[in-house]
Parts: structure tokens; C-alpha cells; sequence
């Protein structure tokens, strides 16, 4: 590769005009919700310093992958059906200097979940904010708050309203009854996550870990008792009276598995504990994939 000394300077150019981005965006509402950098707020900030360093960037290449998901939930307003488009992008740009005409190709990486036609422009607007913040290296808000924090470890707040109608959940224990009935949903195929049971009962850590390992293997479970196999109530395991409020079946049409994108397979190889069970069930992938997967998975679990 050949040095750009003129490319260089103007990025560096741009580096010192524009120092950080502070988060002004609220994304989501209540507990849910996340600071984040508007699209504007990029543009507004790289425009002119781009122009006074003499640089553009042109859009060139995009491999997207959309997954398109339907199900149906259940309510006390009846049968809902519900459709998510989930779109994620890998782009490629052309940082080029105008005066001496020496570029660049640059990446970025996006996604976007919505319910209708959004999620292509919500995906490529996430890499193209993404591939300029990096490759200009723009801090944005605090330096650290991805890095020192997870989403899952920060205490969302809870409304007065939530507060004062929850009640206390009934605990499941194995070997009971409702246990029993759970496992009567998972070999129906019902049962799609700890959610489904976390709504209805109160669960301890080893319980949820043995409910998502019977979803993640997909194979029907056994009681610990036997004698529970033998007293079996067919009144009392009537799905609405122990399933979940809200039960989401999703709906999976019979159509070949999606290959395993690039984007994908470097995502699955940054997981500090790889399944490749779970991979498999989401996307066709070449031997070559698969056994460098494998690889990493068994070197995970030493």
C-alpha cells in the first residue's frame, strides 16, 4: 500500500476540528432507554470540517441480510399477529482527498429491528455514523460508558404505577406440579424462552439455567419423580390455566436456513461462550465455518 501523506493530514485535520460528540439522544422511553449521537448531530459536525480538509466520502458497496420474523401473541384482547424485520448491513465508503486524489476504503457495520419498512434506513444510517465516528476516532459522551458497564448491569428504574401493582410471584420448584406442566409445554414446542416462566413464577438461577438448556437442546425433559408421571391430571393442564400472560409463538416457516454472513460469523467468534448448536439453528454455514467454530467453542469451554 502506498503512503497517502495528503489524505493523511487532512484526516488528521479533521481529528483536531471536531474533538468529541456529545450524546444528545434519548433513545426508547422508561427503564429501557439509552443516551445516544444522533445522525444529525454526525453530519452537522463532520460537514465542515470535511470540506475545509478538502475530503468526501462516497458510498460504494453494502451486503445486507434481513430476517424477517412473525408470531402471535395472546391477550386479554385476543390474538395478535406481530412481524419484526431485522436488517444488518456491512458497508464500504471512499474516503477520497479532492487536491491530490489519493482514497481510502473504509467499513462501517449496521443494524435495525422494525415492525414495517424502516429497518434497511435504520441499519445503513447506524454504519455510516459508525464508520465516521472510528475512523476519525471521536470519543462521544462519556469515554468509558460502554466499556466499564453492560446494558444488563445497569438497575432500570421502576414507575410508581409498576410498583404498586406487582405481586409476589409463586416460587417453582421441580418436581411440583407446575414443573411438570412446564415440561408439558416444552415437548409441545411452546416453550421458546425463561421469559414465558419468569412472568408466572418466581425461578432461582438453576432452575432458569435448566429451563434454557431444555430450549437450547430442543429435546423433551423428564421429571425427577416418576410418580408425577403416574398422577396426571388432563384438566389441570389446560395451556391458559400455568402458561405465561403473554405467550409468543413465533412462526417458522419451512424455507432453507440463511447463510452465515460475514458480519454474522465475526459477531459468533467474539462470543465469550459459543454454542454452535444455537448458530447452526439460525444459518446454513460452509466447513469451513463450521470448523473453525467448533474450534473456538471447544476452546471457550477449556
Amino acid at each position: 500500500m502506498k503512503p497517502q501523506a495528503n489524505l493523511a493530514k487532512a484526516i488528521i485535520q479533521v481529528m483536531k476540528a471536531v474533538d468529541s460528540i456529545e450524546k444528545g439522544a434519548t433513545v426508547g422511553t422508561g427503564g429501557s432507554s439509552y443516551k445516544g449521537v444522533k445522525d444529525i448531530d454526525v453530519k452537522q459536525a463532520y460537514k465542515k470540517a470535511m470540506i475545509d480538509a478538502g475530503l468526501c466520502i462516497l458510498p460504494i458497496g453494502i451486503d445486507p441480510t434481513t430476517t424477517i420474523t412473525s408470531w402471535e401473541t395472546n391477550d386479554q384482547y385476543g390474538k395478535k399477529r406481530r412481524t419484526s424485520v431485522f436488517t444488518e448491513v456491512e458497508t464500504t465508503y471512499l474516503l477520497i482527498h479532492s487536491e491530490s486524489g489519493e482514497s481510502q476504503e473504509i467499513k462501517g457495520y449496521g443494524h435495525g429491528s422494525d415492525s414495517q419498512d424502516k429497518s434497511a434506513g435504520k441499519a445503513t444510517t447506524y454504519a455510516l455514523k459508525n464508520a465516521i465516528l472510528y475512523t476519525f476516532l471521536t470519543p462521544t459522551g462519556n469515554i468509558d460508558d460502554t466499556d466499564g458497564t453492560h446494558s444488563e448491569d445497569i438497575a432500570q428504574p421502576k414507575t410508581q404505577k409498576q410498583a404498586q401493582t406487582k405481586k409476589k410471584l409463586p416460587t417453582l420448584k421441580k418436581g411440583s406440579d407446575q414443573w411438570k406442566k412446564i415440561l408439558e409445554f416444552h415437548k409441545k414446542g411452546v416453550l421458546k424462552s425463561v421469559d414465558q416462566v419468569a412472568i408466572k413464577f418466581t425461578i432461582s438461577k438453576a432452575v432458569a439455567k435448566e429451563i434454557q438448556a431444555m430450549i437450547d437442546e430442543k429435546a423433551p425433559a423428564t421429571t425427577d419423580d416418576p410418580k408425577i408421571e403416574e398422577k396426571k391430571d388432563t384438566k389441570s393442564e389446560t395451556p391458559q390455566e400455568v402458561a405465561p400472560q403473554e405467550v409468543a409463538t413465533k412462526i417458522e416457516d419451512k424455507k432453507p436456513l440463511p447463510k452465515l454472513s460475514k458480519a454474522n460469523f465475526v459477531k459468533a467468534k467474539t462470543f465469550e461462550k459459543l454454542d454452535i448448536t444455537r448458530v447452526l439453528a439460525e444459518f446454513q454455514m460452509t466447513a469451513d465455518q463450521r470448523k473453525e467454530l467448533e474450534a473456538l467453542e471447544k476452546a471457550s469451554k477449556a
